[in-house]
């Protein structure tokens, strides 16, 4: 995509290296995510998800909603993790290290 967000797919695969044959972005295994932020530019999203990526996290984007450009959110999230306190402890990480606050979501 052209302002650098990376689309993944919200169904659950057995990796978070598996790349789609179709389109081949990365799709998001099931499990937890922690949610940093929600936008509607996807250069907004794509700032915070380089900054992310800078401090040591997985940083991903979800965009969600309408076509781009037409009611479409972008969700900045890391992980995933597979077990729910490793998400939890990465969440009281991103709180300590760039000081930002989110939620623990599930992969579904």
């Amino acid at each position: 995509p052209e302002s650098g967000v990376r689309e993944v797919a919200s169904q659950p695969t057995s990796s978070t290296d598996h790349l789609s044959e179709e389109t081949g972005q990365k799709k998001v295994p099931f499990g937890w995510s922690v949610q940093i932020a929600s936008f509607n530019d996807p250069a907004n999203a794509s700032l915070l998800k380089k900054k992310l990526d800078k401090a040591g996290f997985q940083a991903y984007i979800l965009p969600t909603g309408g076509k781009s450009g037409r009611g479409a959110i972008y969700r900045v999230r890391i992980g995933p993790e597979i077990d729910k306190d490793k998400a939890r402890a990465l969440l009281a990480r991103v709180k300590v290290e760039v000081r930002l606050n989110g939620f623990i979501t599930s992969n579904r």
